[in-house]
């Protein structure tokens, strides 16, 4: 069956490795503290630091079940 083929949601890693995270949290501290103002506000940085914080949480697998979900529109029939 198709349920059984599923893979399993993640779980939340028991003991998180907050080391990629750490990381590029302080390069963002570190970038906005430079003088001169070496800080662009339309960067990745956001994007880059919410990616490491679900990886330390769930581990770098997390990725290939999030992309692998159905979207919403999956779901709708075109007999109508």
């Amino acid at each position: 069956m198709a349920d059984e083929q599923k893979e399993q949601k993640p779980q939340m890693l028991p003991d998180p490795d907050f080391t990629a995270l750490r990381r590029l949290c302080q390069e963002y501290i570190d970038r906005a503290d430079v003088e001169g103002g070496n800080f662009v506000e339309d960067n990745d940085d956001d994007h880059y630091i919410y990616e490491a914080a679900i990886e330390a949480f769930f581990g770098e697998g997390v990725w290939d079940w999030l992309n692998n979900r159905p979207y919403h529109d999956d779901d709708e029939t075109e007999d109508a």
